[in-house]
């Protein structure tokens, strides 16, 4: 739940009508913060949890050894162009 509340911050600051929204008029520089369907603020949240989760668990298994980075081959490559395919031409 801590990790949601800088990002609840965030939204309140863009879509409650406080600073970040206003202060495009208040230092007279057109326009405040414009969040167009939430974008920002959902992937401001969607960053911040992927950065806590990152640090949360840490690098692989075997890929520091005697304090030195190992290179980890890749596991199985038709799954890998199967997954660049989808994401290309989803």
């Amino acid at each position: 739940m801590w990790v949601v509340l800088p990002v609840t911050l965030y939204a309140n600051w863009v879509w409650g009508g406080g600073w970040l929204a206003h202060i495009g008029i208040n230092w007279r520089l057109g326009h405040g913060v414009i969040d167009f369907s939430g974008t920002g603020v959902i992937h401001a949240l969607g960053g911040v949890l992927a950065l806590v989760g990152a640090w949360l668990l840490g690098p692989r298994i075997g890929k520091y050894r005697a304090g030195r980075a190992q290179p980890l081959p890749g596991h199985h490559v038709p799954m890998l162009v199967l997954g660049s395919l989808i994401v290309a031409f989803g």
